[in-house]
């Protein structure tokens, strides 16, 4: 198929023609008029009345397109056409097929497609109606299908999407857009338009035709509010007589008096944001909001942007042209803490209220059963003692963060090895030192690579040999303890045993069987070192002790040193030196 092509609105692109269409109960269509066509949407009657012409429509049939603005578009050939989507519209696309009939060279319309916000239909011969994969059963009785509306006669198919309608009977297709609803506005503005054909205007006209003035008026000041309509028309008549003093030595006398056209206020000296435009509020210059920039906010009736929580700290800002709007003093709003005042950014006209930790301005601090916390503060109106009545709202908008309580995480530690085993020779003596820890102070629940401990968890640690005779040797576990590298003699060390007893300075340590047979244990409360390496290795220093001496047990007092050395008495030559690595 050829490029698709906008028939129904076909100089949309190429002109400056403003063709908006809205859908879903906003505004129907309105059509601005271009200036190089006559008569497009509204003329004026050689008396100079202005009259509105019927709602727009566009009518294609055969293989002839008669647009909105009257024009005739033929097709030339057997392909699908875009008949209309709306400048910058993601919500409506209508597509023509056209395909032969009896004769190749020449096509008719045979087919639409109709995309709208979240389907896709298709209108066929036969009275073909399918709406996204689904085959509707329709009769003259309108039926809502995702939000269009259907509906089926001996005339044909209707479509209707808030105030546009589309209908094919197989061989005609007619888009049609529902006039406004502001008809008696209308006939206002056009009285106040045709103002221009009387006096004192008179005297100008043999010099400046005033019908453009008066299409121009009427067309533009009929789509606004009766308020701003007026007011709108009023420019057209300030426009005309001021093209009348440009062109003639004319002097048209006082005509605003009986039409109560004010003198325009001027907006030279007032500056308002790119979002907004400068008008007229009760004689006086006002910043209102642009009609796109509103939108953001009109649907939910906010003043607005949502609050923005960062950590500690919320900020609300809300449009200073909306506030206008609602005649709201933004210098007489605070937050709870009446000093915490609106800040306004003097580009941008928004208003900018936070609190945080080190301001909190009145805020409110509270929990609910979802383990979370809810910051909330509320921007007010100044109250005034003296005030008995007030004829603006009162203005109460709380805004909040919610955060979640933070978890109290701890500091996990596996073990690397599950048990450590060395086999060790010195002297006579060979057997086997191993290093195991357990969970538990009966020894059942080993720690292993996957068990996990957290700080100040005990932690039982047994020392055990095999190889050796209980009768003849105990043995003594000097020493234990802790480093943040793999190095016993690192710099970093926290001592767990010390000559054979606990560690006076940590209560968490104690030691069992120390001296006593082949195997004792120590246990102590898990650790970590405060801004160091993550990982701990525990060393253990032990010596073999000659029981006929029945002096291998140490004797612990308050000092934590043993009564008699065991440096006299070793059975080895050499103490055993044996490492246990954690990483958290």
């Amino acid at each position: 198929p050829r490029s698709p092509t906008l028939y129904c609105h076909y100089f949309i692109m190429l002109k400056p023609v403003a063709l908006l269409l809205l859908l879903a109960g906003k505004q129907p269509l309105n059509v601005s008029a271009n200036k190089k066509t006559q008569n497009i949407c509204l003329f004026p009657s050689p008396s100079g009345v202005v009259h509105t012409v019927p709602p727009p429509v566009c009518i294609v049939t055969g293989s002839t397109v008669i647009d909105f603005f009257n024009r005739i578009q033929s097709v030339p050939d057997r392909c699908i056409y875009r008949l209309l989507r709306p400048v910058e519209s993601t919500f409506l696309d209508i597509l023509a097929g056209f395909r032969e009939r009896s004769r190749t060279d020449v096509p008719f319309l045979d087919s639409l497609t109709i995309t709208a916000a979240i389907s896709t239909i298709y209108l066929g011969q036969g009275g073909i109606v399918r709406v996204d994969d689904q085959t509707p059963t329709l009769n003259a009785t309108a039926q809502l299908i995702n939000g269009v509306e259907f509906s089926k006669d001996q005339d044909g198919v209707t479509v209707q999407m808030g105030a546009f309608t589309i209908t094919f009977d197989g061989n005609t297709a007619v888009l049609y857009s529902e006039p406004p609803n502001n008809m008696t506005n209308c006939q206002l503005i056009t009285e106040r338009c045709n103002l221009l054909m009387q006096a004192p205007f008179t005297d100008c006209h043999d010099q400046v035709n005033p019908a453009p003035y008066i299409t121009a008026c009427a067309e533009t000041s009929c789509k606004f509010p009766t308020e701003e309509g007026l007011a709108l028309s009023c420019q057209f008549l300030d426009a005309y007589a001021k093209t009348c003093s440009l062109n003639t030595t004319i002097t048209l006398g006082d005509w605003r008096s009986p039409d109560d056209c004010r003198k325009i206020v001027p907006c030279m000296e007032l500056y308002c944001s790119n979002n907004e435009y400068c008008g007229e509020n009760n004689g006086e210059t006002q910043c209102f909001c642009r009609a796109l920039f509103a939108t953001k906010y009109t649907p939910t009736n906010s003043l607005g942007d949502p609050t923005v929580c960062i950590e500690n700290s919320a900020t609300l800002t809300l449009a200073g042209c909306l506030l206008s709007a609602k005649n709201i003093d933004y210098t007489t709003l605070h937050l709870i803490d009446e000093s915490c005042k609106g800040h306004m950014d003097n580009e941008a006209h928004m208003v900018t209220f936070s609190f945080d930790s080190n301001n909190t301005c009145g805020t409110e601090v509270m929990s609910n059963n979802k383990s979370q916390i809810i910051y909330q503060n509320t921007i007010m109106m100044q109250n005034s003692s003296t005030d008995v009545i007030t004829r603006h709202d009162q203005v109460m908008i709380d805004f909040s963060c919610l955060y979640t309580k933070p978890d109290i995480r701890s500091v996990s530690f596996k073990i690397k090895d599950s048990s450590v085993v060395l086999q060790i020779v010195s002297g006579i003596w060979n057997y086997t030192l191993m290093m195991k820890a357990y969970t538990d102070g009966s020894f059942i629940n080993v720690v292993g690579p996957d068990t996990e401990l957290v700080l100040d968890q005990k932690v039982w640690v047994e020392l055990m040999t095999v190889g050796l005779d209980d009768n003849m040797v105990s043995i003594v576990t000097d020493s234990c303890w802790a480093t943040n590298q793999p190095s016993p003699n690192a710099s970093v060390q926290y001592n767990l045993v010390i000559n054979g007893c606990p560690n006076p300075a940590d209560h968490t340590v104690k030691v069992q069987g120390n001296g006593l047979g082949t195997s004792n244990s120590f246990s102590f409360n898990m650790f970590q070192f405060s801004g160091k390496a993550p990982d701990i290795y525990l060393h253990c220093k032990l010596e073999l002790c000659p029981k006929h001496s029945n002096s291998c047990a140490p004797s612990c007092s308050g000092s934590g040193r043993r009564r008699r050395s065991l440096r006299a008495k070793r059975a080895d030559e050499n103490p055993a030196l044996i490492t246990m690595a954690w990483n958290n």
